[in-house]
């Protein structure tokens, strides 16, 4: 039987960043700070009991979805939500879609991306191609130093 090799990864922010750029998903560092946001960094009962990195619900039932290993939510969210995105910039196409009901959901994935993921702005290549750029390293060292080894 196949086993996907993601399947056996523990939740770590550098094996999100690993999962998210593997699967080809644009603005990483926005979409990391996104589900550090939404589990408070991998601590809610929906990241835990639901394997919900980002939040997801099915729009007829209003409930959450449930995957077997978190790095199906990854999955799930270039599949139910990044698939709309058409260019731009990626944090007023989360505001415009009304991906979140926090009006200020924005800002605070803001701050995450600012105060623990980077201290520079990001080169705007950085965030399409990520395994080519410094700021890669500089992320995992700064979160690993925040307190995120589980």
């Amino acid at each position: 039987a196949y086993t996907n090799p993601l399947d056996t990864m523990s939740l770590t922010v550098p094996n999100v960043m690993r999962a998210i750029i593997q699967a080809n998903i644009k603005h990483p560092i926005v979409v990391l700070a996104q589900a550090i946001h939404e589990t408070g960094w991998f601590s809610s009962v929906v990241c835990h009991r639901d394997n919900n990195l980002f939040g997801l619900t099915n729009p007829k039932t209003k409930q959450y979805y449930r995957f077997s290993h978190w790095t199906e939510s990854v999955l799930a969210y270039r599949d139910k939500v990044q698939y709309k995105y058409k260019g731009g910039n990626y944090l007023e196409f989360l505001d415009a879609m009304g991906y979140a009901e926090d009006p200020l959901y924005v800002q605070k994935v803001k701050r995450i991306i600012s105060h623990y993921l980077i201290k520079s702005p990001l080169p705007e290549d950085s965030t399409q191609n990520p395994t080519k750029n410094a700021w890669f390293c500089h992320v995992t060292i700064r979160i690993i130093g925040r307190k995120l080894l589980y």
